[in-house]
């Protein structure tokens, strides 16, 4: 019985973590300034194939500004001249621009998020489970 008590408030607790934290995420993206970008140029490094992408965006105060990304992959060679989605947090309080967030296909704090409420479910039906075995 107690087993099963532990297993819920687990599961219990795990939920309530995936919503606050997908809240948390939710808002501070709501506060981030979207725009797009082009694809200028790709930096390439020395010992393999990979390359940087240079992107060239106007941000919310509406000054051009130049980035490199500093991921390097195989995207940033065949896509010069392509336009991507890019995320631009807020200036800094001593004035420097805010930093460039450039998304991937794969969000893996969306993943994280989502395991975290999968696990949550796991150990709230785990622990019905042994309650409802435990009281017959």
């Amino acid at each position: 019985m107690l087993v099963a008590v532990i297993c819920i408030a687990i599961g219990i607790a795990a939920i309530g973590a995936a919503i606050g934290w997908f809240a948390l995420r939710r808002t501070r993206a709501a506060k981030r300034y979207r725009t797009t970008a082009r694809v200028v140029g790709s930096i390439g490094r020395p010992e393999d194939d990979l390359r940087a992408m240079v992107v060239r965006f106007t941000d919310a105060d509406g000054e051009i500004r130049t980035e490199t990304d500093r991921f390097y992959s195989n995207f940033a060679a065949g896509n010069v001249g392509s336009v991507i989605d890019v995320v631009v947090d807020r200036p800094g309080a001593d004035g420097s621009p805010g930093r460039v967030r450039i998304p991937r296909q794969a969000d893996p704090t969306f993943l994280a998020n989502a395991l975290l409420a999968a696990a949550g479910v796991a150990f709230l039906l785990a622990g019905m489970f042994i309650l409802m075995q435990a009281t017959l």
